[in-house]
């Protein structure tokens, strides 16, 4: 009982100065390895890779090289100047979607 009532009961000397806090803002750069680029790089190229953007099919086809076949699977929401029935546009919708 005597230990509390030794307390301090005001605040005016608590800062938020420590010993431990840094005063000055610092910056840290960090760079993957060769060893990582080329392992990322293969994961995308094998695995592929969601962008979660709405755009046309053209836009996302860049060739670096010929011989690379390039792998595209979307989910069509509009099917403009596309002149057919419901069958031939379910096939198309559905030929998008397996992206082969």
């Amino acid at each position: 009982l005597a230990q509390i009532q030794a307390l301090p009961s005001s605040i005016a000397k608590v800062t938020g100065y420590n010993i431990d806090n840094t005063y000055f803002p610092f910056m840290e750069y960090y760079k993957a390895s060769d060893a990582e680029t080329s392992a990322l790089r293969e994961s995308i190229k094998f695995n592929g890779m969601a962008i979660g953007v709405i755009g046309t099919i053209a836009d996302y086809t860049i060739r670096y090289d010929q011989d690379t076949p390039v792998y595209v699977c979307g989910r069509p929401i509009l099917l403009e100047n596309e002149i057919g029935d419901t069958q031939w546009l379910t096939a198309i919708k559905n030929e998008i979607q397996t992206g082969e």
